[in-house]
């Protein structure tokens, strides 16, 4: 049936995150800025200190019983360098100065800063009282220290700093910074294994102040300092990516939540050994990674230990005399941190407790201007992050009764439903673009859930997906679950991502100093390619992790390759050769001859088509000469098809959809997009006309949405199923990009990668026998709609700055958003955020501001 004889629909959305979750969170919860990190207690336990590393980066003070902000700076105004804003991280510590104060000291990252703060009797947090800093040891500006947690010793004497920043230049080690109380500049710099993280000090026993731990995410392991010499003793193997440290009451064990292994290490500190390792994945959950424990903290009698499970929006508790996970508790969307108070419990949520970004209409019948403002930059802002009181001790029957609830938010009932019967399909095409909205795309089609005034590229610009769309399906409450790039890929690729990306990409999308380091590339090197461990690697592993260990043969046109960058070893070698491979399992299964993401060469074969060209252009790439993406792949599919050894997975990448802005000597957006479409185009057609079609289906998805405007959802994407198996017509489900990858899997008879993929279902488009319609037959773009920018385009200076042509975000995502709008729209044309409306789960509007609004 053709898409364009349906009558539009209107369905009410559900109420879930864009991964396809409900929150149900229990407590009182205050708004109190990005991405709350970090929660600390003061020692006479009235104040409840959090930093933040996301969008509001203010240091807040709450009153631990009543759970009300008492007092807050902020740091978003330019730092003391003046190039970038000054902001926090992670690091808090309440301690005594010599003088027997106790003052608050708090870190703050890219700054390589550690203030000291006094908080007053009635809450009021000023200062700095002292400041110490470490100087930058390489690049400048590029690559600090970057200080995390820190520590003080019992007398208030020594300061010390963890610098979590690593990379090939400090040989992959991180740092630590030691202070004298009143010197704002250290004694020593010492390096540690790579990424360190989180402290913890001995002060009691005979190694007081002798002794300190320091998790190392990178090096999986925790080091030992001696402090007398700030050497390490040993290191202590644990689970993957360890992140938080927590003593018991007596300090003789220490607690390391290690995100990546969904478990708890437990260290005896009397002899370093590892006593016993924690699984903090519920029994339904066995081998499906993907619980990401973070925050910890000990009840006051040792008996139970908190965990922040950030992946099921959930605190676990765990018995100590046991070392089992016995009860969860539902919290708001990506807690990060819980600390027992008096009569209760104050947990840290990193992205709040709304659903999704909350761009609804009061009614779903009609259009709305109800639309996402700031673009990406208001993704993270209406995602503002949250602490909340719980009251504690909870009785046997509410903890039961709050466990089955995290069961049922996080669909654990779906892993043991059967998946449906498989078509007859054995060869997937994974395409993946680049950031791009609902909306923008189809917001001016009579179906679906559109919005006209926000779209922005139709037939002329992108008439084969919107041909492919017609044909094969329209995906209208298709959901990206990333917010952007960063942790996009890792979205896209793996159907999850690790606790460092979604720290730090929340971080550096901020406006703050932090490289763009995910993707494969950690700070511009190939780890494991140099046989160094991926931090950035995520729980179980990426897609084709999943493939090889399941002898699934793939091959990767494109995705994760090495940008070169000018950083050299001590012998003059490059760190990373343009276009080389990340990771060791490419070895053999990568196209040397596809151009990796940039922007200066061709998706498609549109430019040869019209004759054209523009100046920025990079003409060929490869030993075959290719003047696109799309050429050499098709080069090598026929000769693949010809000797019938076509992979079961090919992975293909087609980015220049995500433009260059009005970068003059570049394509406008308009025709970069246009470039893209017609790359989708062609590789369809060629699928289609060739002898594996009726044994292929090739998905197509958006890393992200990048936050472009669209009226129902910041997250909500592109998708496509393409295949003589799919049904056809408009596509109401809620889906996602774990549905795409699940589809994937399940067409390949793979098992689920992690929790995320393990329940969403595979994408519900196929029929039970394939139809017999003809080969898709590429659409060349409205040639008179293919433009290059002048100098004179709107913000062309700013684009020149901004973009960096070999690496999708240099810069916050809201600028480039507004240039789309901008180039396709006029200067002094702009959406206006309005107020927006929440739809509670019953369906009934309650109304709050942008920032705010109602709890529901």
């Amino acid at each position: 049936m053709s898409i364009l004889t349906l009558t539009a629909a209107c369905v009410l959305l559900p109420d879930l995150t864009s991964t396809g979750r409900t929150l149900t969170p229990v407590g009182k919860a205050v708004a109190t800025g990005g991405f709350p990190t970090n929660l600390e207690v003061s020692p006479d336990g009235r104040w409840v200190a959090v930093s933040h590393g996301g969008t509001q980066q203010d240091l807040v003070i709450l009153d631990a019983i009543s759970g009300k902000i008492r007092s807050r700076l902020s740091f978003e105004k330019p730092g003391r360098d003046s190039k970038s804003k000054d902001g926090l991280y992670f690091g808090l510590k309440w301690a005594k100065n010599p003088a027997g104060e106790t003052l608050l000291f708090a870190a703050h990252g890219a700054a390589d800063r550690v203030d000291s703060y006094r908080v007053s009797t009635g809450g009021t947090i000023s200062g700095p009282v002292d400041s110490y800093a470490s100087p930058r040891p390489f690049f400048g500006d590029r690559m600090p220290h970057f200080l995390s947690a820190m520590e003080v010793s019992s007398d208030g004497k020594q300061i010390y700093a963890i610098g979590n920043q690593s990379f090939a230049l400090s040989k992959f080690e991180g740092s630590l910074s030691v202070f004298e109380y009143g010197n704002s500049k250290p004694k020593k710099v010492v390096s540690l294994p790579m990424f360190p993280l989180d402290a913890a000090l001995l002060t009691r026993g005979t190694e007081r102040d002798k002794k300190m731990y320091v998790s190392c995410e990178g090096a999986s392991s925790v080091a030992v300092l001696d402090t007398s010499n700030f050497k390490v003793k040993r290191l202590i193997p644990t689970g993957l990516n360890p992140t938080h440290l927590v003593f018991d009451q007596e300090q003789r064990h220490l607690f390391v939540s290690c995100a990546s292994s969904d478990s708890i290490t437990v260290i005896n500190t009397a002899d370093d050994s590892v006593e016993a390792t924690i699984l903090v994945r519920p029994i339904e959950l066995r081998g499906l990674p993907g619980t990401n424990p973070l925050g910890l903290s000990v009840s006051a009698d040792n008996k139970s230990l908190f965990v922040a499970l950030s992946d099921l929006n959930a605190i676990g508790i765990v018995d100590i005399p046991s070392l089992q996970l016995k009860s969860m508790v539902p919290t708001g969307w990506y807690p990060t941190d819980v600390v027992p108070v008096k009569s209760g419990l104050m947990v840290a949520w990193g992205k709040g407790d709304r659903p999704v970004n909350p761009n609804r209409p009061l009614s779903t019948a009609g259009r709305t201007e109800m639309i996402n403002g700031d673009s990406g930059g208001e993704i993270r802002r209406h995602l503002e992050g949250k602490v909340a009181r719980i009251g504690w001790p909870a009785t046997p029957e509410r903890l039961n009764q709050w466990t089955r609830q995290v069961a049922k938010n996080n669909l654990f009932a779906k892993i043991a439903q059967p998946p449906p019967k498989r078509p007859g399909i054995d060869k997937i095409i994974y395409i993946v673009k680049e950031n791009r909205t609902y909306d923008q795309f189809f917001g001016d089609m009579k179906v679906g859930n559109g919005d006209p005034k926000l779209h922005l590229y139709g037939d002329d610009v992108i008439p084969n997906q919107r041909a492919l769309a017609t044909r094969f399906g329209l995906w209208d409450n298709f959901f990206a679950c990333a917010e952007m790039s960063a942790d996009g890929w890792s979205w896209a690729t793996a159907g999850i991502t690790s606790e460092y990306v979604q720290r730090n990409a929340q971080y550096e999308y901020s406006g703050h100093k932090r490289e763009y380091d995910y993707e494969g590339q950690v700070n511009g090197s190939p780890a494991d390619a140099l046989g160094l461990r991926n931090v950035n690697t995520p729980p179980g592993g990426y897609l084709w992790d999943n493939a090889i260990r399941n002898k699934v043969e793939f091959l990767n046109y494109g995705i994760y390759l090495a940008e070169g960058v000018p950083i050299k070893t001590p012998d003059g070698r490059n760190i990373a050769d343009d276009n080389s491979v990340t990771m060791k399992v490419f070895e053999g299964r990568v196209d040397p001859n596809y151009r990796m993401y940039d922007l200066s060469y061709a998706d498609s074969d549109m430019w040869e088509k019209m004759g054209r060209t523009f100046p920025k252009r990079r003409e060929t790439f490869g030993a075959n000469g290719s003047k696109s993406r799309f050429s050499q792949w098709k080069r090598e599919y026929d000769k693949l098809v010809k000797a019938d050894s076509v992979p079961p997975l090919m992975l293909v990448r087609f980015g220049n959809d995500h433009t260059q802005g009005t970068a003059p000597g570049f394509p406008d957006p308009a025709s970069m997009i246009a470039d893209n479409d017609y790359a989708v185009g062609q590789l369809v057609q060629a699928v289609s006309e060739g002898p594996l079609w009726k044994r292929t289906a090739i998905v197509v998805i958006e890393d992200d949405a990048q936050g472009g405007y669209d009226h129902v959802d910041g997250h909500r994407s592109i998708c496509f199923v393409i295949s003589p198996w799919v049904k056809g017509g408009v596509y109401q489900q809620f889906a996602n990009t774990d549905s795409a990858i699940r589809t994937v899997e399940w067409l390949l008879g793979l098992p689920p990668t992690n929790q995320f993929t393990a329940t969403m279902a595979p994408l519900n488009c196929f029929d039970t026998a394939p139809n017999n319609a003809g080969p898709f037959k590429a659409i060349l773009p409205d040639s008179r709609s293919i433009k290059i920018n002048g100098l004179d385009a709107y913000r062309a200076q700013d684009s020149i700055k901004l973009f960096n042509p070999l690496r999708e975000e240099s810069v916050p995502d809201q600028h480039l958003a507004d240039i789309l709008w901008g180039a396709a729209k006029g200067a002094k044309s702009r959406p206006k955020p309005k107020s927006l409306a929440v739809h509670s789960a019953k369906g009934k509007p309650s109304i709050g501001s942008r920032a705010g609004g109602k709890k529901k």
